[in-house]
């Protein structure tokens, strides 16, 4: 099918140690830069994303529409990151060190009017849910990178599904590399390091149908659906440069889109592109 809606993708500038956000339609064309000094972009379905701000005065998360008008301030703190929209729209979670005690919790709250000044986290026990790189799932929970800490021994580590009021998460993988990226309707793309490289997976959020979609050359990852729900965009190495590729849901015709002609950054795994209306 033709591929519609439009890619966000981060592109680093090794000169100045920057990363701006990138839009391309959903084919690779009319690729234009929208905000400097901003990352981990995510979609919502009337095309405004949520950002990452960092370096350029920006350090905190930001809105923005994907024309680059009506930017706000979604938060305050320096060190909050990777952040994602709620299924309607008005809220945003995100994972923080902000506490200062080297530990980084999930954070959520609503997107309208200013950001608190002391947001809250999203509670277990005393300590908050300690975790990073948060999705927000279709079905109103999130999943989330972290282990069991304070609710079990600590030592058992890879995607966990928790409720966006908190309570104690349900373990939906088993491999502590295994970082959530992206939901549709239930079905979760994450990228993993379990068979050696950076490569692709989908699970049912009942952790159910487990399947790998890739399987090198090269890194594989940072998946996002498309606005359909019938293809995935993701970011490759595969043939010597950095560029989106694109597949179907079951992993099947990949495909290059465009090439980045850069780089997405040193720490390319904690990046986001995200494919939107």
């Amino acid at each position: 099918p033709a591929l519609v809606g439009r890619i966000a993708y981060p592109l680093y500038d090794p000169q100045t140690g920057r990363t701006d956000v990138w839009i391309a339609a959903g084919g690779g064309a009319d690729r234009y830069q929208l905000a400097q000094c901003m990352r981990q972009p995510d979609f919502r379905g009337d095309g405004r994303l949520v950002l990452n701000g960092q370096g350029c005065g920006t350090d905190s998360l930001w809105a923005i529409n994907a024309d680059g008008g009506e930017r706000r301030e979604a938060s305050h703190h320096p060190e909050d990151d990777h952040p994602t929209w709620s299924p309607g729209g008005g809220e945003i979670v995100y994972s923080s060190s902000q506490q200062g005690d080297g530990q980084w919790r999930l954070y959520r709250h609503s997107i309208d009017g200013d950001p608190p000044q002391s947001p809250p986290f999203i509670p277990l026990g005393t300590t908050g849910l300690l975790g990073r790189f948060p999705v927000w799932l279709s079905n109103g929970e999130i999943a989330y990178n972290g282990c069991d800490y304070g609710f079990g021994s600590g030592g058992n580590c890879g995607l966990w599904i928790a409720g966006a009021e908190g309570g104690v998460p349900r373990r939906l993988t088993t491999d502590s590399s295994d970082r959530a990226v992206d939901d549709s309707g239930g079905n979760l793309v994450f990228m993993s390091t379990r068979a050696g490289s950076w490569d692709i997976y989908r699970v049912l959020v009942d952790g159910s149908g487990l399947t790998r979609l890739t399987a090198g050359p090269g890194n594989n990852g940072l998946p996002t659906w498309s606005p359909d729900g019938r293809s995935i965009a993701f970011l490759s190495d595969r043939d010597g440069q950095w560029a989106i590729w694109v597949m179907g849901a079951d992993g099947s015709n990949p495909r290059k889109l465009f090439d980045l002609n850069g780089t997405p950054g040193p720490n390319w795994t904690e990046e986001r592109i995200t494919w939107g209306p």
